[in-house]
């Protein structure tokens, strides 16, 4: 990993690869060796679930008109009604 490389980079370059290793699996293996698809494809989603919590992390929190709009429709019962999601970050 390159010192100016961010974490969530580093795992896209990962995910490019196992593109790229499971392309030429296609490719050069007739059939195709389904086992060994099946661990890059694996390996992808692991990675993709890697990127994900990465950039997760890195989100801007709510706004705080949301915390506001989020306590009327508590307070109104709407949230029940409608099952909308409750904000997963902490308040300001």
């Amino acid at each position: 990993m390159d010192a100016r490389e961010s974490p969530a980079a580093h795992a896209r370059n990962a995910l490019a690869l196992l593109t790229f290793a499971r392309d030429r699996v296609r490719e050069l293996t007739i059939p195709p060796d389904a086992e060994l698809l099946d661990l890059l494809d694996a390996a992808r989603g692991r990675c993709w679930a890697v990127v994900n919590e990465l950039e997760a992390s890195r989100r801007a929190p709510l706004p705080a008109w949301w915390w506001r709009l989020y306590r009327i429709a508590q307070r109104a019962g709407w949230l029940a009604a409608s099952r909308l999601p409750g904000p997963t970050e902490e308040e300001p």
